[in-house]
């Protein structure tokens, strides 16, 4: 029986770096009577968080991701800007989960003293697992650092992070109970990769796992499993990601039965299709985490803004677009039916009573007779974009009735504006930037 135990070990000591202090088992009890005992807790190892100073000469704007380098092993090269930051925080071993490790009866009763096994009073369902042998490395973002440019009109004071951390991965190996036993074969994923160190680098050698079948046998005969399931993958969703051998994420593609020896179940299989018409991308996503293109803040009237800088969902038909991106769209039943998904973008008008805001643009600043101006000190009020077409008159009349008079405080705005001290001068170190905030009462 291949239960794929290469590369893995089951439950074993307490690593070095855990604490005697440690918590070694949660229970919780259920009404009715049930323990769930949560034996056994996965560790994150490390986690070391770095800000440093950085020449914005080797920042990508466009990702926001700066190249970074060593100045000594271990350190981060910040020799760059006026203060030459550098900060590094480093937080101890900590559990970020516990796993269940039984589910015991009321009426249980460990009989001999040596946990769960055949000679106890009760019903018991064990859980175990089984560990890869090295710590996984991670980081964040997964290569360069992030870029933060701070002040925009001083470029000395741009600064570069990231988070680099080592794990433990446990991985669900069986459950069994008196009479069956339920073996959860995996096998290593090609994406999803770690790190080499806290400089990043692709790391082939400690893989993440997939989980490829459940078998299901019975005690007295672990020569046939009763029951099969069969989970086939592809790595099509998300092509591009940077972690990953295959070119695209994990991506569930079939699920099929057999039953004892036969295999005809392979020819009956659920199968699963997504939506992926966009590839990987960094700031291609809103507040939310949803899916939203580069180029959506262009179409709606942003277009010198980038995602980190205008992260608000899409306030038009084009949001029901984007947050299928990469989800489950069809189910094809073995029986020959077929199940479609559908999806659409959350929208709502009040909050609580309050209508709910939403950002616009800025057309022009106005003089007192309302002309259009572009001299700060002619300037007594702006002319703003409202989301439907209407006459200057109906528009105003409308803006009124539906925000001044239900939220009279609602209004607010910041504009960033350059100047310069002299006429004709572009050079980036005599231009500032003006940030205006307003608001009306």
């Amino acid at each position: 029986m291949d239960c794929n135990k290469v590369a893995v070990q089951h439950i074993s000591r307490v690593s070095d770096y855990r604490k005697p202090s440690h918590i070694s088992e949660i229970s919780v009890q259920a009404e009715d009577g049930r323990r769930m005992v949560y034996g056994l807790p996965v560790y994150n190892i490390k986690q070391e968080e770095y800000s440093f100073a950085v020449d914005p000469s080797k920042a990508n704007t466009t990702t926001n991701r700066v190249t970074i380098s060593e100045s000594k092993p271990g350190e981060i090269n910040h020799k760059a800007g006026l203060d030459e930051y550098y900060n590094k925080e480093v937080q101890p071993a900590y559990a970020t989960s516990h796993l269940l490790t039984a589910v015991l009866s009321s009426d249980y009763s460990d009989l001999t003293g040596d946990g769960i096994t055949a000679d106890d009073a009760g019903t018991a369902v064990k859980f175990n697992y089984s560990k890869i042998n090295a710590p996984f490395k991670w980081r964040t973002p997964y290569d360069q650092a992030m870029y933060n440019r701070a002040l925009y009109a001083d470029p000395t004071d741009d600064k570069g992070s990231f988070v680099y951390g080592e794990k433990e991965l446990w991985y669900l190996h069986s459950i069994e109970s008196k009479n069956m036993i339920a073996y959860f074969i995996t096998d290593d994923r090609q994406d999803g990769l770690g790190v080499l160190n806290y400089m990043g680098g692709k790391n082939d050698a400690v893989k993440q796992r997939r989980l490829r079948e459940i078998r299901l046998y019975a005690k007295n005969n672990l020569s046939v499993p009763i029951k099969t399931v069969v989970m086939e993958y592809g790595y099509t969703l998300c092509n591009g990601v940077p972690n990953s051998n295959a070119g695209g994420k994990l991506t569930l593609n079939k699920v099929y039965f057999k039953y004892a020896s036969s295999g005809k179940g392979v020819h009956h299989p659920y199968v699963f299709e997504y939506k992926n018409t966009a590839g990987f991308g960094i700031l291609q996503t809103d507040r939310w985490g949803t899916y939203k293109p580069s180029t959506a803040n262009t179409a709606n009237g942003w277009p010198d803004l980038k995602n980190d800088e205008f992260p608000y969902a899409v306030q038009n038909s084009d949001a029901n677009e984007q947050v299928d991106m990469w989800q489950l769209t069809t189910v094809k039943l073995p029986t020959g039916g077929t199940l479609h998904v559908g999806y659409e973008a959350d929208d709502y008008a009040y909050v609580q009573d309050r209508r709910s805001m939403g950002m616009t643009n800025i057309l022009a600043m106005i003089k007192g007779d309302g002309a259009v101006t572009t001299n700060l000190n002619e300037a007594k009020g702006l002319r703003i974009k409202i989301p439907y077409a209407k006459t200057d008159g109906e528009a105003t009349t409308w803006f009124v009735r539906e925000y001044r008079i239900m939220n009279p405080s609602c209004m607010r705005g910041c504009s960033s504006i350059s100047a310069t001290c002299r006429k004709a001068q572009t050079n980036s170190f005599m231009i500032s930037f003006l940030l205006i905030c307003w608001w009306t009462k």
